[in-house]
């Protein structure tokens, strides 16, 4: 499995480092591995889940009121 640094992700996801940490610090990257120093450690599966769902909406999820 391909792993990526901050930088190399930006780079991948036409992002800013600057927005890269942000997404990690949140949790919407580098969850899946555990990082080395303060070095974010980045898989490929987590870029192509990133670029399937899009950028998501900041906050709390809405509930989904049942039927």
């Amino acid at each position: 499995m391909k792993r990526y640094t901050s930088t190399e992700a930006a780079a991948e996801l036409d992002l800013d480092v600057s927005r890269i940490l942000q997404l990690c610090r949140g949790g919407r990257l580098g969850y899946s591995s555990p990082k080395h120093g303060k070095a974010w450690v980045i898989t490929a599966a987590e870029i192509a889940r990133y670029r399937e769902l899009g950028p998501q909406p900041p906050g709390r999820p809405r509930k989904q009121e049942p039927e």
